[in-house]
């Protein structure tokens, strides 16, 4: 964000701010000095219009704001901040009150410490159900609390191996393994080839699910440690990279730990 300074008519106004992340890897916390911001859109999809003083802005996301300028006739800053980085930095720019007397109060406030506030609030984005676009309704076909769920688990993982850093996908980073993942997985032997750290899913974790109004974007972040449930409606006709698994064929090659193993049971009959 460029520092630089603006000149609009903002008395008991509320003007519409579209802040997008679009850096490459870096997230941001965004705020207005001595203003709340009202989110009301994110990625195309209304949401319920909740208040917040501060607002983690994710690489490739984009928010649209509602901001009352109902606070003195003066000038006031918005801050960006890094999010998760080693070295914090901070960038300011200055929003002006048509007619306003008088500089900003300078003063750089704390950004949120830690990814636990920012998960916090992100639970707090619902998809507002009164506003226009396809909605989860008892007419349309759009009933997404209903659909079957098929579940895909990827964990991203960074560990020293070998006093090397190394970045891996199921703790497998250009590794070729004497036993095929799937195999290790579909056999029931998973946990002597591979396993996951912290925040494995589950199937009790569906209980949790947002089934009513999760909102639709195209972009979702991913916490350290954690997981995320994405539910992708198969509407548009075309080739997809996301796929159903079918049994393994009765003639299946097997090597590794499950090399001369029974059949493992299908997976549907």
């Amino acid at each position: 964000m460029e520092k630089r300074s603006l000149s609009s008519p903002w008395k008991l106004a509320k003007p519409t701010d579209r802040i997008c992340n679009a850096s490459l890897k870096t997230s941001i916390n965004f705020r207005f000095q001595g203003h709340t911001m009202k989110l009301v859109e994110m990625e195309g999809s209304h949401t319920v219009q909740n208040d917040y003083e501060s607002l983690d802005v994710y690489v490739g996301q984009c928010y649209t704001l509602l901001v009352t300028a109902d606070k003195e006739l003066k000038d006031y800053y918005v801050f960006a901040f890094t999010r998760f980085t080693k070295r914090e930095s901070t960038t300011m720019g200055n929003i002006q009150y048509l007619n306003g007397k008088g500089g900003p109060s300078y003063g750089i406030p704390n950004p949120p410490v830690g990814w636990a506030w920012s998960l916090n609030q992100f639970r707090t984005f619902r998809w507002n159900l009164t506003a226009s676009a396809a909605r989860p309704n008892p007419q349309g076909s759009y009933k997404y609390g209903g659909i079957n769920i098929s579940t895909i688990t990827v964990a991203n993982t960074a560990e020293k191996v070998d006093g090397k850093l190394r970045y891996a996908i199921n703790r497998v980073s250009f590794v070729e393994p004497t036993t095929p993942l799937k195999l290790a997985e579909y056999y029931g032997v998973a946990d002597k080839v591979f396993n996951v750290e912290i925040g494995k899913w589950n199937p009790e974790k569906r209980m949790n699910y947002n089934l009513l109004d999760a909102v639709s974007r195209h972009t979702i972040q991913l916490f350290p440690h954690s997981w995320a449930a994405v539910l992708v409606s198969l509407d548009n006709c075309g080739m997809w990279n996301i796929r159903d698994e079918d049994n393994l064929p009765e003639d299946v090659m097997t090597c590794g730990v499950v090399e001369g193993m029974p059949m493992a049971p299908a997976f549907s009959s």
